[in-house]
């Protein structure tokens, strides 16, 4: 089986999304305790920083890990009923996790607004993941390639 017989459908890459999203969210929510750190307030104590350092990290990135769930979850159901599996998988998923963005405001002009955003960055999600499968399949022809130049012409003995 070669590799261009392998084809990953976005519910293989469920587990990776919702590890990135957390990753993602851990290093945000580390920054952001960073930033917000006040001179002279009580969380000048290093204990009580880095305990509030770690409830950020675990807040944000939870929040994320659940909005990359969701992402995941939406596309895979996609490609499941669709049977298809292209880029619109991806801009369903990003549609759902703006509903429920939306939905936290409770107004129907937010929830439209947030899914019609969130598409459009799933959508650049799924074609910037395409190019990068794209451009992996190829990797090893690339570097034969560049590194030809290298090889010495064989001397006839």
């Amino acid at each position: 089986m070669s590799g261009d017989d392998i084809k990953e459908a976005p519910c293989d890459s469920v587990m990776s999304t919702i590890a990135g999203g957390f990753g993602i969210g851990a290093m945000l929510g580390i920054m952001k305790s960073l930033y917000y750190q006040i001179p002279g307030s009580p969380s000048a104590n290093p204990a009580i920083r880095y305990t509030e350092m770690a409830n950020a990290m675990g807040k944000t990135s939870l929040n994320f890990a659940l909005m990359a769930t969701m992402f995941g979850a939406g596309a895979c159901a996609s490609h499941t009923f669709r049977g298809t599996d292209d880029v619109f998988n991806q801009t369903i998923g990003g549609s759902l996790v703006g509903a429920v963005l939306g939905l936290r405001r409770g107004k129907i002009h937010s929830v439209v607004m947030s899914m019609a955003f969130c598409g459009v960055l799933g959508t650049l999600s799924g074609f910037a993941s395409k190019t990068y499968k794209t451009q992996e399949k190829d990797y090893p022809n690339v570097i034969m390639r560049k590194f030809q130049y290298l090889a010495k012409p064989e001397s006839p003995v």
